[in-house]
């Protein structure tokens, strides 16, 4: 994934659609305005596959079917073109801000669904196959729709780690500064952990802790509504989840799913 859709605003070379906010992507596919729109709607969600793997790893898939499933989800959902004028794409109402993450999360419970339904199909037919999160087709709609949230917020937790790690910067350091950020870690075993002084660290992090706040709002701006204070909601919620996140990832998991 290159930088075109999270650049700092302009037009990307060879392109009159610049690759910024979600909405704008929403507008201009709404209204039709070409192949360009698609463009950056697949490059926004792209950089968005590690939230969405990391969501499958979390749910009991392996890695080679969490790594499957993605590729089956960006190869069907998100590169193939939506036709569909009446599908969830052109009825979003803008005015009301559909967040990025409630249109990740539609699709891509949509798709599950259904996939978890074919492979049950070809379960049934008298072949052994192992259908990964087989509950998500439980039969009853209330339990269904139980799923559905549970689901949502799961993926919410993911997106809120992503969008967390491209604000800090996706380095080692960054890494071991994010898990003192969160307590998992103190200042001494960070250090040890980056192979530097408790003082060197400790300075790393008062960069770290001066730049964040302005990076993050520059990453949550990409996704979130037009309306004044969008913006801020959308911290608060992001960073809500990923208090409430179990941990990060390990770091040399952080580009898995890719």
């Amino acid at each position: 994934m290159t930088g075109d859709a999270h650049g700092s605003g302009g037009d990307t070379q060879g392109s009159s659609f610049p690759h910024t906010q979600w909405t704008r992507i929403l507008r201009v596919i709404q209204e039709g305005e070409g192949r360009e729109a698609w463009g950056a709607l697949v490059a926004f969600c792209e950089a968005y596959r590690p939230a969405v793997y990391a969501f499958l790893r979390r749910n009991g898939c392996s890695h080679e079917v969490a790594d499957d499933w993605t590729q089956d989800f960006f190869a069907t959902r998100i590169h193939a073109r939506w036709e569909d004028r009446e599908g969830f794409l052109f009825r979003a109402d803008r005015e009301k801000a559909p967040r990025f993450r409630s249109f990740l999360s539609h699709v891509l419970w949509d798709h599950l669904k259904e996939r978890v339904r074919r492979e049950k199909t070809v379960k049934a037919g008298g072949k052994v196959v192992w259908t990964a999160l087989e509950g998500l087709d439980p039969g009853d709609p209330e339990a269904e729709e139980r799923l559905r949230r549970a689901a949502s917020e799961e993926l919410d937790r993911q997106i809120a780690l992503e969008v967390i790690r491209r604000a800090a910067g996706q380095t080692t350091r960054s890494h071991y500064l994010l898990e003192h950020f969160r307590g998992e870690l103190s200042q001494a075993e960070a250090a040890g952990r980056l192979g530097i002084s408790e003082e060197a660290f400790k300075q790393a992090y008062f960069r770290f802790r001066s730049r964040f706040p302005a990076q993050l709002r520059r990453e949550v701006a990409l996704l979130a509504g037009p309306r004044a204070g969008d913006v801020d909601d959308e911290i608060r919620y992001l960073m809500s989840q990923f208090s409430r996140s179990s941990s990060l990832p390990d770091r040399d998991g952080l580009r898995s799913g890719q």
